[in-house]
């Protein structure tokens, strides 16, 4: 963890797995972390994962890939986009 910035990476929880991703690395983050979920959030570019986020109470972001689409039935995520650098910009531009 980073001062102010609580960041884990889904490496940090040894796991790979979609189903098992979220879930680990979710409770992991509510047990490290002093923030509530509402203020957390997941970047992926895969949509059953950013569904699962938004399910759960969290902001999410879409990385756009080829060939990845977000869950038709998922809760709307607060950035979708191809661009990474774009994604850092709104990220930066977007009030905590």
């Amino acid at each position: 963890m980073d001062g102010n910035k609580d960041i884990i990476k889904p490496s940090m929880e040894q796991s790979c797995r979609p189903g098992i991703l979220f879930l680990d690395s979710n409770e992991a983050m509510l047990i490290r972390s002093t923030r509530k979920i509402e203020k957390c959030m997941l970047i992926a570019a895969h949509g059953w994962d950013v569904a699962g986020a938004r399910l759960a109470g969290m902001r999410a972001v879409f990385v756009e890939r080829l060939g990845k689409m977000l869950y038709p039935l998922g809760p709307e995520v607060q950035i979708s986009e191809l661009n990474m650098g774009t994604i850092a910009d709104l990220l930066i531009a977007m009030p905590e």
